[in-house]
This record gives C-alpha cells, structure tokens and sequence, in this order.
C-alpha cells in the first residue's frame, strides 16, 4: 500500500501511532442509585441556558398504531441569554 499512496499522493502513515489528548475529563462522584451526587436538573453543559419547560404537548395520536411522539415544546426565555426569531 505505501505505493499506491504514493501514487496518489497521499500523506504516509506515521509508524507510530500517536494517541491524542482527551477532549473531557471524567471524574466519580460517590453516590447510589436512588440518591446520585448531582442532580440531572443542576447538569447543564458549556454553552448551555437552562430555561423553564412551560409547554409539553403531545401533537401525534396517543394509540398503538402510531410509531411516532411528535410534541410541541414551549420555554420560558424571558431574561435569558436566549433569543428566538419566528420563520
């Protein structure tokens, strides 16, 4: 194969393959099932807003025949960082 890369002009592969530094950390925390260290609503990642749900509508029949849940959400941004333009 070094050849055929060659012949295309392909970068050689490195002998040694370097392995990259990690983009997160992961840490444990003690805690059990049913009492875990953090709670999921205080998990909000980089980047994020955390904003209230005020709407959760469910817009798709609620039978066995439909394969889908299609819903309707709606949050409150009001003196978030937030924006929303409508179209």
């Amino acid at each position: 194969l070094p050849e055929l890369w060659k012949a295309l002009g392909a970068p050689a592969v490195p002998l040694v393959r370097e392995i990259p530094a990690p983009s997160y950390k992961v840490t444990m925390s003690p805690g059990k099932v049913d009492s875990p260290p953090v709670a999921d609503d205080d998990i909000v990642p980089p980047g994020a807003s955390k904003l209230k749900l005020l709407t959760n509508r469910l817009l798709t029949p609620e039978t066995k025949d439909y394969d889908r849940d299609i819903r309707h959400y709606e949050f409150e941004i009001k003196g978030t960082p937030v924006s929303y333009k409508t179209g």
